[in-house]
């Protein structure tokens, strides 16, 4: 195997098969800090160059943008910048469910509202149109093989209203979901399903599946979809790592796939990341669920702080900033509002930017690269103001005149208490001397590492990992991932 990055020559036996194999369909269960970054980025490459009169394309995707970014730096780094040149792609999932989309709509096999729309995505409606809460929200999907919209039972939450949903789709617009829908149902009209299979068979050689676990049916679906179009399939993944369950993932179902494809399997079972032996046998006994207590510490000595929630990370004191909000509450432009704020006040202090700021941006129609450098400075004044004043509506009205004078976006509704609490915790922050130790949500830590990581349990937490943990429980899991972000240390504050 010719590779560009020298460190690939120091993968271990079982790293290298794993990346090298002829094997067409391939599960790579991958344990955490063994290297399931590192042997995916090889793996693309191998197919990617491999010698073929093919111009398919070899397609990596994953579950969140940021463990594709991490994954396209890998690759580009491994195999030069010639490795991602189109028709080769590195993208989330939700890329290629559009581009499946799009295939059927250019094919005439489904209608959009408006035939010359064109498609444009956004994250979540709350971005573009106000929402309100409601035990019903608007559906989109297909009636008659024609793009709709309708109202459907749903928990309690802030939904918009279906009249501003089918203006927007009519317009073209939609969020990610939306494509999902619309995919899931035109599965299930009679000759899609080959239509989706041949145009996968005749535009696609190769596709590679990290974090496997956070697939839902639609995704394995569609993989399954590949496989049967010829499509060489490698999925990788860990079933202690699935997190997503509230996306619809549903982890127990791979290892079905699995056996139901035919799809051969390889293990990475040597953890690189542990530095010390009691954290390289906390893994074990996570795994094993053998019961954990973990010993107690001081925040001062983390390099991050991690909980289930954003309110819990809030609430650990001053010397934790996290890098988001709760989304809880109405008022989403003053949250978008202080989120800016909050990622001003993250890149000085951490060097991090807030977990929210593209959102954000959106919802405040923040979107030119220009006025969002002019914002800087104007934000670092609201900053100074926070340390000045100790009242949270000064602050607040200052953020709004910042915005209207450098965005033209004035905040347009009355501070709410929310948005006063949001104000007075960061203010804490700043005005606080002492390190401040960056606190993140378990999922965004997922596929990261740390020295020393403290962990912040509720009790139902603290009593399963006392009783052992399992994988098929996610809030085990959630816990497991949170115990394994650590090289050195991990505690409980």
């Amino acid at each position: 195997m010719s590779v560009v990055d020298p460190a690939a020559r120091g993968l271990t036996d079982e790293q290298r098969i794993a990346a090298g194999t002829s094997i067409p369909n391939l599960f790579i269960e991958a344990e955490p800090g063994s290297g399931k970054t590192a042997v995916a980025s090889q793996r693309f490459g191998v197919l990617r160059y491999r010698p073929c009169i093919d111009n398919r394309s070899v397609l990596a995707v994953s579950f969140t943008r940021s463990a594709t970014a991490e994954l396209g730096a890998r690759v580009r780094r491994a195999w030069g910048p010639s490795a991602t040149v189109w028709p080769h792609r590195i993208g989330t999932i939700d890329y290629l469910m559009r581009r499946l989309v799009e295939a059927l709509r250019r094919g005439g096999h489904i209608e959009w509202i408006d035939k010359d729309a064109e498609i444009a995505v956004v994250d979540d409606w709350r971005s573009v149109t106000s929402v309100s809460w409601s035990t019903r929200k608007p559906r989109v999907g297909l009636k008659g093989g024609r793009v709709a919209a309708v109202l459907v039972a749903s928990g309690r939450w802030a939904h918009p209203a279906l009249p501003d949903v089918q203006r927007h789709i009519g317009a073209g617009l939609c969020t990610h979901d939306d494509i999902r829908t619309v995919l899931e149902d035109a599965l299930q009209i009679d000759g899609l399903a080959a239509i989706v299979q041949r145009y996968l068979a005749a535009t696609v050689r190769a596709i590679i599946v990290d974090e496997v676990f956070d697939a839902n049916a639609l995704d394995l679906a569609i993989f399954e979809l590949a496989m049967d179009a010829g499509v060489e399939v490698t999925i990788i993944g860990d079933p202690w790592q699935a997190l997503y369950g509230f996306r619809g993932a549903r982890p127990q179902d791979v290892p079905e796939m699995v056996a139901r494809s035919g799809i051969q399997s390889l293990s990475l079972t040597a953890s690189f990341r542990w530095k010390t032996e009691e954290q390289a046998q906390l893994a074990v006994d996570l795994r094993n669920g053998e019961p954990v207590e973990l010993p107690r510490g001081d925040i001062a000595g983390a390099d991050v702080a991690l909980a289930g929630k954003w309110n819990t990370l809030w609430a650990m004191g001053h010397r934790v900033l996290p890098i988001a909000f709760s989304s809880m509450g109405k008022n989403e432009e003053a949250r978008a509002a202080a989120t800016l704020l909050l990622n001003q006040v993250t890149r000085n202090a951490l060097q991090l930017d807030a977990a929210n700021l593209a959102e954000s941006l959106k919802v405040l129609g923040i979107q030119d690269v220009d006025v969002r450098r002019e914002l800087e400075p104007v934000l670092n004044e609201v900053v100074q103001h926070l340390h000045t004043s100790g009242n949270a509506g000064d602050v607040h009205a200052h953020l709004g005149e910042a915005l209207d004078r450098v965005a033209g976006r004035p905040l347009r509704n009355p501070m709410t208490a929310d948005d006063r609490r949001r104000i007075e915790a960061l203010r804490e922050r700043v005005t606080n001397k002492a390190p401040l130790v960056p606190g993140m949500t378990i999922h965004q830590a997922k596929g990261r590492e740390w020295d020393y990581v403290a962990v912040c349990l509720d009790e139902a937490e603290e009593e399963s990992l006392a009783a052992g943990l399992s994988h098929g429980r996610e809030a085990d899991r959630k816990t497991y991932v949170a115990c394994t972000r650590a090289r050195i240390r991990t505690f409980a504050v």
